[in-house]
């Protein structure tokens, strides 16, 4: 049978029969061949499954003297492989399914799993751009689904996971014929029920044919959505789940948490408007830890995870686009409570995933004020993140939360008019000082309500200058060391106060300082009047002798101004921006005079922000500055000699820029003292050419 088989393929790969064969054109004959070929395919097939029952014995012995049972089993499947590949290319398409069809309900597995194997290689390999215009073939695979969806359904899970894979191939081909419609809804409910099968790859099978049968019926699948997207969610929390748990298998629950999102998508992108009774249980699953890479560092996932995260980050992103927002702000607002219950780094991930679509959403052209507030009210809780934080969270991924609901907010006054986010605003305000009695709990508050204010000036810079009028108060009151910032009040402190809160009082102090550099830089509409000038110059310089807490180890640097964000970064650009925005010239004097003082403090952090301060207002007032020089000259001498080597470089440095800008030698009127050169008027250029002649 053996020797048959390989005479019978090489005749038929010849190129002679080739030629012959393409010479035939009586359609008679042309079915003939075709009956003759199917005979043959099924012969093939039937000769595989024999491989083991005719070859070898029960005991594992050939039944052919002096032959391996391994290698005489190659060889009679090598044989029925060249023959199947022989017919392959002499069948068409329509004889080729007629064929195999009968094979699926062969009483052998293997055979049934061979025609499989052979019907969903024939299928893929078909060209898409083509249209199915044989009728035949369209006839074949209409039999051929009804087929399928008898094998999907079948107690062997190898068996059921090849016909899934059939039956996707299936419907890609035929999705145009209208003949084919019918079978594929048939078998749509043998596909849900195997989203539950015991075989992890199994349930990624289905919902693979799912999502290609959802993608082709579109409409049509509205009958069974109350079955399919249920069932879909069900097995998506269940392998997510299983991915928090660290087993052998976790490659195969993302497959199928993976395959299950995909065809959430398809429905999604299809029947968005049928799917919405689910909407609340669809945030749920896209918002589980395992669909989110780790707080903060979106690109460190593991292994396959990677794909998964961003495929549920492109749900998180597309549901306020497919969905009306109507629908999609109640479960958004109801899902913050949800996020909170997972533990530690895994409830910050949620809640900031839970924040870009709240993002997403308030930007949204069919955002109204209504919609707005009910968003905003979820802000105004992430916001509050430090005291409603998930148990065991760390100080990194809260600041990932923070940093989030502050982008939110910024979304949601990108679509407000003044009027319309003026209340919203008052109201963060209102919320910071709401719980008055407790400092630590203001001071975290303060912090992030000077995060938000800073965020939203460099969005919409001279714009919102003007809302600093009612944060100036508070920010007095975070920057003076002596006063509670719950009440803008003085306050006795108890011993050992400072140190319990240090972190939190450091961190309000850099987001005050922060958003009062951005107010000042940004302000060209008058609003750093004297009274303000005067209240606020006093606690910004102060700043500059904060000593940093012992736990913020990269801030008790002394060049820690080099870290944009860091608190010797915002305090050094606060100084200078204060300065360079003064009312007039005659408000520089005190504030150049407080920052020089600095320079003769004992801690070399303190004298090395001094430095920079001087340097970066330099910067800002150019020529201008050069009527401050002369009260600088002392100070600049002091720290040129300075027993650090790092200040004494700066210093040098900037006292060759101020030489450049000058005119004069700095080191020299160091000794001599500094007389401004006067300028220059028409007149006296006159007067000077006459008395040069």
């Amino acid at each position: 049978m053996r020797a048959c088989a390989e005479s019978v393929a090489r005749h038929l790969s010849s190129p002679q029969f080739i030629r012959a064969q393409s010479r035939v054109v009586d359609e008679d004959e042309q079915d003939a061949l075709q009956r003759a070929y199917a005979e043959l395919a099924e012969s093939a097939i039937v000769l595989l499954n024999s491989v083991s029952s005719k070859d070898v014995t029960p005991s594992g012995k050939s039944k052919s003297p002096g032959k391996s049972p391994a290698k005489l089993a190659a060889k009679t499947e090598a044989s029925g492989e060249s023959l199947l590949a022989a017919l392959n290319g002499l069948l068409a398409s329509g004889p080729f399914l007629r064929a195999l069809t009968p094979l699926l309900d062969h009483k052998e597995g293997r055979v049934r799993r061979k025609a499989l194997a052979l019907v969903t290689e024939r299928l893929q390999n078909a060209s898409a751009e083509d249209d199915v215009e044989d009728v035949a073939e369209t006839a074949a695979g209409v039999a051929l689904i009804d087929e399928l969806s008898t094998l999907v359904k079948s107690k062997n899970a190898t068996t059921s996971q090849a016909a899934l894979i059939a039956l996707e191939a299936a419907a890609v081909r035929f999705s145009g014929a209208a003949d084919a419609v019918k079978p594929m809804l048939t078998v749509v409910p043998a596909v849900i029920a195997q989203l539950d099968a015991p075989a992890i790859t199994l349930r990624a099978s289905a919902a693979l044919s799912l999502a290609s049968l959802a993608k082709i019926l579109g409409a049509r699948m509205v009958s069974v959505i109350n079955v399919a997207v249920p069932a879909l969610l069900k097995t998506t929390l269940a392998s997510a789940d299983a991915l928090r748990e660290d087993n052998d298998t976790v490659a195969e629950f993302i497959l199928v948490a993976h395959s299950c999102l995909a065809a959430l998508r398809v429905f999604l992108n299809n029947v968005a408007g049928f799917v919405s009774p689910f909407l609340s249980d669809i945030i749920k699953v896209v918002l589980h830890p395992a669909m989110i890479p780790p707080c903060g560092d979106e690109s460190d996932a593991r292994g396959d995870a990677r794909g998964l995260h961003d495929l549920a980050m492109e749900i998180r992103r597309e549901l306020p686009v497919l969905l009306e927002l109507r629908l999609v702000v109640r479960p958004l607002v109801e899902s913050w409570d949800s996020c909170l219950e997972h533990a530690g780094d895994d409830g910050a991930a949620s809640c900031s995933a839970l924040l870009d679509i709240l993002a997403a959403a308030g930007d949204s052209d069919n955002a109204t004020n209504a919609y707005r507030q009910q968003l905003f009210s979820v802000v105004l809780r992430a916001l509050d993140i430090r005291r409603s934080a998930p148990m065991g969270a760390s100080e990194e991924s809260l600041d990932v939360v923070e940093g989030k609901a502050v982008d939110a907010c910024v979304a949601l006054a990108h679509k407000c008019t003044e009027s319309e986010f003026l209340p919203f605003f008052l109201q963060c305000v209102e919320w910071a000082r709401a719980r008055s009695g407790e400092a630590d709990v203001t001071r975290t508050r303060l912090a992030a309500l000077f995060r938000l204010a800073a965020s939203l000036a460099d969005e919409l810079r001279a714009v919102f200058v003007p809302f600093f009028r009612h944060l100036l108060d508070l920010a007095a009151a975070a920057l003076d060391i002596g006063a509670d910032p719950s009440s803008g009040k003085k306050k006795r402190r108890s011993a050992g106060s400072e140190g319990l809160s240090a972190s939190d009082i450091w961190r309000m102090r850099r987001w005050t300082l922060a958003a009062l550099r951005r107010c000042f830089q940004y302000d060209n509409v008058g609003f750093l009047d004297s009274n303000r000038y005067n209240m606020l110059y006093p606690l910004v310089v102060e700043q500059l002798k904060a000593k940093p807490p012992r736990s913020d180890s990269d801030e008790d640097d002394y060049d820690s101004f080099a870290i944009e964000g860091s608190f010797g970064y915002e305090v050094v650009g606060a100084c200078a921006s204060l300065l360079a925005a003064a009312p007039d010239d005659a408000h520089w004097k005190p504030l150049h005079r407080a920052i020089l003082m600095c320079g003769r403090d004992d801690k070399i952090r303190t004298r090395a922000l001094t430095v920079k301060t001087m340097e970066l207002v330099v910067d800002k007032l150019q020529e201008e500055y050069l009527v401050l020089l002369p009260e600088a000259i002392p100070f600049l001498a002091e720290l040129t000699e300075d027993i650090e080597p790092e200040i004494e470089r700066m210093t040098r440095k900037l006292t060759k820029r101020l030489s450049e800008l000058s005119g004069e030698d700095l080191k020299t009127l160091m000794t001599d003292g500094f007389t401004p050169k006067a300028k220059k008027t028409p007149d006296d250029s006159d007067d000077d050419d006459d008395e040069s002649e």
